[in-house]
């Protein structure tokens, strides 16, 4: 709540037009998204609607993603903003205490999935209403909730790039304090 008056506060001193609500986050990401949801049907939002789910400690992503998104639930119920990983990706297994590798997946499969995620409505909406009923499914992000529990909805990938940087640590910063700089330098 003293996070949510705080933004309110900033909402309101910049005028910010496009902003019509302002909610509590969960304890978990899932909780937050659920909450949205429920107050978007609250508001009467329709199930054709386009909906954009983003993370806040994602302060760069591009007009282009976004645009893409937008796009692409034309014609699909679902998509997200992933880069292809220029990593090879290894799927683990415990083997008691120690993780041991399981798989790995062929490099040209794999993506490094970002936001926003982009979804119709009511797709979105059933996907949560499906996963409600599973006590031990905690999602890291939406994709996967329409993934695991509507898995014939194919969900679209959008474009991604290096610059939507996820800042969550101390070793995040000078990285964000560079795409920021850029950004500006850009802008003059």
């Amino acid at each position: 709540p003293q996070v949510r008056h705080a933004v309110e506060r900033l909402v309101d001193q910049a005028g910010y037009p496009k902003v019509r609500m302002i909610l509590n986050g969960g304890a978990e990401r899932v909780d937050s998204t659920a909450a949205a949801l429920d107050a978007l049907a609250a508001a009467g939002i329709p199930g054709d609607a386009k909906i954009l789910i983003h993370d806040a400690v994602r302060p760069f992503v591009a007009q282009s993603s976004i645009d893409g998104c937008v796009d692409a639930l034309d014609r699909f119920t679902a998509a997200t903003v992933a880069f292809a990983s220029t990593d090879t990706v290894l799927l683990t297994r415990d083997l008691g205490d120690v993780k041991v590798v399981q798989s790995v997946p062929d490099r040209p499969q794999t993506f490094r999935a970002q936001t926003p995620q982009a979804f119709r409505f009511s797709t979105i909406r059933r996907a949560y209403a499906l996963a409600a009923h599973d006590p031990d499914f905690h999602p890291t992000d939406d994709t996967r909730v329409v993934v695991d529990y509507l898995p014939d909805e194919p969900v679209a990938i959008v474009a991604g790039s290096e610059t939507n940087l996820k800042v969550t640590t101390l070793a995040d910063m000078p990285t964000a304090e560079r795409i920021a700089a850029d950004i500006l330098t850009q802008r003059r």
